[in-house]
């Protein structure tokens, strides 16, 4: 990546990255109460797994209202956990402030095959906030039997694709430069308005670093800068996980190719740039 290109990052404010679930919004009266009627037992599993599986979803929706990826993590399993776990790494384990309140009008555990169990759910999901706009919600939830109880393994998306789809947590995409080590460990393209970018940056220089700038590039050549939304300065011998968010526009395209470019100063010397051009490939 040439050195021309300079951009300027400016902070970020993270998007509600983690309610994908969602339909397109439209007008609702929020439930002055909230129902959650209990699901038919399917034959083959008790009614206490019924009970479990429910309550896996509950929580699950309850840990989205807070904002809090740790929660997230606790009730999901397989990618879906190891996403919430590239959020908490990210210094985003919990938001100051909850996002939303969920009524659940309907929750149905439709069929078990085994250890795995589909879960239908309308809900009503009420932004914080002023003058706050409901949002019809419905969805269907994956849920798996683990050593540790029934947890959340995908859900449907807002295009009616699993969450799992579009979230890539097993990369092996990586660069070295000047004992700054960078790797791409997660990409998130749930969402059709941006893409998100986790990396590890391990600095095995005697020299402290921070990253300025960072570009996305897709496989129709298109850059999209970056936000750095989660990263400090690198001190010598440390390593850090960061966060960065892609406004992708009217040009996105669908190429699964992707390239990052960041850029890093030597805050030591304040003469020493490095420059990374990372392939990623998703899979």
């Amino acid at each position: 990546m040439s050195r021309g290109i300079k951009v300027l990052i400016v902070a970020a404010v993270l998007a509600v990255s983690c309610s994908g679930e969602s339909e397109a919004p439209s007008q609702a009266d929020a439930p002055t109460t909230q129902s959650t009627p209990a699901a038919t037992p399917t034959p083959g599993i008790t009614e206490d797994d019924v009970a479990e599986i429910e309550d896996a979803v509950r929580d699950y929706r309850a840990a989205g209202d807070e904002n809090d990826f740790a929660a997230r993590q606790d009730v999901s399993t397989g990618a879906l956990s190891d996403y919430y776990g590239l959020m908490v790494s990210s210094a985003l384990d919990k938001n100051s402030l909850p996002l939303s309140t969920t009524a659940i009008n309907d929750l149905e555990v439709e069929e078990v095959d085994g250890d795995s169990a589909t879960v239908a759910i309308d809900a009503v999901i009420t932004p914080w906030g002023e003058a706050p706009e409901p949002v019809k919600m419905r969805g269907t939830y994956s849920v798996i039997r683990t050593p540790s109880g029934w947890k959340i393994a995908d859900y449907t998306e807002r295009n009616g694709e699993p969450f799992s789809a579009n979230v890539y947590t097993d990369l092996d995409s990586h660069q070295e430069h000047g004992g700054l080590e960078l790797s791409v460990v997660g990409v998130d393209l749930s969402d059709p308005t941006y893409a998100t970018v986790f990396v590890s940056v391990q600095n095995h220089s005697d020299k402290r670093y921070s990253s300025y700038e960072a570009l996305l590039l897709d496989g129709e050549g298109n850059q999209h800068t970056g936000n750095i939304v989660t990263e400090s300065s690198i001190l010598p011998g440390a390593k850090l996980s960061g966060m960065y968010q892609f406004p992708l526009g009217q040009d996105a395209s669908d190429s699964k190719q992707l390239r990052l470019a960041v850029s890093y100063y030597d805050e030591t010397s304040y003469s020493d740039d490095l420059e990374f051009d990372v392939d990623v490939k998703l899979r």
